[in-house]
């Protein structure tokens, strides 16, 4: 009935056939274990990508709190700074207040000569507005004694500063 090298050819056949088939099939398979295994180094460099972006996160909100730390110690320190400069400001005006107080008093007590010829190199030396503010505090009498005694040109600009100071 069979011939023995007959079935052994189409036992041949269908193994070959079989192997045939399982290849052709297995190759899909080969390709989803690639495409898995692609998939899981994906989701691994997702992992690590994640994990990257929090440490940076983090290390920014640190140096945020810190630059916010500084920048209000440096804030701090401005204030302090404005508030002493104010402070010595306030003393130096006072100083100089004191300082032209006296002199607006030695002004009056020196003789009428020697204040001409302190306010004439003053004016000399470009000084003209030392000269009006001494002027403005000091005595009337000596004032008017000085300006008769001064130069026409200086006594001049010095009366019309008097008069617009006096108008305001």
């Amino acid at each position: 009935m069979f011939n023995q090298d007959g079935w052994q050819v189409k036992m041949k056949n269908i193994f070959l056939v079989i192997c045939l088939f399982g290849f052709v099939f297995s190759s899909p398979l080969m390709e989803d274990g690639e495409i898995y295994k692609q998939k899981e180094e994906l989701k691994q460099l997702k992992i690590e990508l994640n994990n990257f972006y929090d440490k940076k996160e983090q290390e920014y909100q640190k140096h945020k709190q810190e630059l916010a730390k500084i920048e209000q110690k440096t804030t701090k320190e401005l204030q302090e700074i404005k508030s002493i400069k104010e402070q010595n400001q306030k003393i130096l005006n006072e100083i100089k207040q004191i300082k032209v107080s006296k002199a607006i008093a030695m002004y009056n007590k020196m003789p009428v000569k020697v204040v001409l010829k302190i306010f004439n190199k003053n004016i000399a030396d470009g000084k003209i507005d030392e000269v009006f503010d001494i002027i403005t505090k000091m005595k009337t009498k000596q004032v008017m004694n000085v300006l008769k005694k001064m130069d026409a040109k200086s006594a001049t600009i010095l009366m019309n500063r008097l008069t617009l100071s006096k108008g305001k």
